[in-house]
C-alpha cells in the first residue's frame, strides 16, 4: 500500500473515487455522474488529496483535506475490501502529518442504506477510538443525512 499527494485529480482518479463514494457512502448522497462530483469538489477551496494505492496499483482509498468557512476540512472513503485493515488510520495518518488541527462532518446514526441496499454504519467509534474529539453540539442536519462534527487536533 503507497499513499501519493496530488493537488489534481485525473479523470481516472474522479471516477474510480465516485465509484467508491457511491458503493460506500448511503444512497442518499451518491453522485449520479462525474460532473455532480466535480461540482463538489469545485466548491472547495486549498484541496489537497492524497489517494491511496494497493500493490496493484489500483486506488482502494481517498481523502482530502480542503479550506471551508476558513477552516481545514477532510473527506475521506475507503473501498469496503480493504475496510479494516489500517487503510483509514494510514489515511488519517497523511492527514494529520500534512496538518496540525481538520474537522468533519461524520454521519451519527445507522439509519442510511448504502446504494446496494445493504446498511450504512457510522464510523463515529471509529474516530473516536483513534483520538477525534467530537463535538455533539454542532449537528449537521440536512433531508438527505444527519451527522456531528469531528475535529483533530493534534
Amino acid at each position: 500500500m503507497k499513499i501519493v499527494e496530488e493537488a489534481e485529480l485525473t479523470i481516472g482518479q474522479k471516477e474510480r473515487i465516485v465509484e467508491i463514494w457511491n458503493a460506500e457512502y448511503p444512497a442518499s448522497i451518491a453522485h449520479p455522474d462525474l460532473s455532480s462530483f466535480e461540482d463538489y469538489l469545485n466548491n472547495l477551496g486549498e484541496k489537497r488529496h492524497f489517494l491511496l494505492f494497493d500493490e496493484n496499483e489500483i486506488l482502494v482509498g481517498w481523502t482530502m483535506l480542503f479550506v471551508r468557512d476558513g477552516a481545514k476540512w477532510f473527506a475521506i472513503l475507503v473501498d469496503a475490501k480493504f475496510q479494516g485493515k489500517g487503510c483509514g488510520v494510514k489515511l488519517i495518518d497523511a492527514l494529520k502529518s500534512a496538518e496540525k488541527r481538520f474537522f468533519g462532518w461524520v454521519i451519527d446514526n445507522d439509519d442510511n442504506v448504502k446504494s446496494n441496499g445493504t446498511a450504512y454504519k457510522s464510523p463515529l467509534e471509529f474516530y473516536k477510538k483513534i483520538g477525534f474529539a467530537v463535538h455533539t453540539d454542532e449537528k449537521l442536519i440536512k433531508e438527505e443525512i444527519s451527522g456531528v462534527k469531528i475535529e483533530w487536533n493534534g
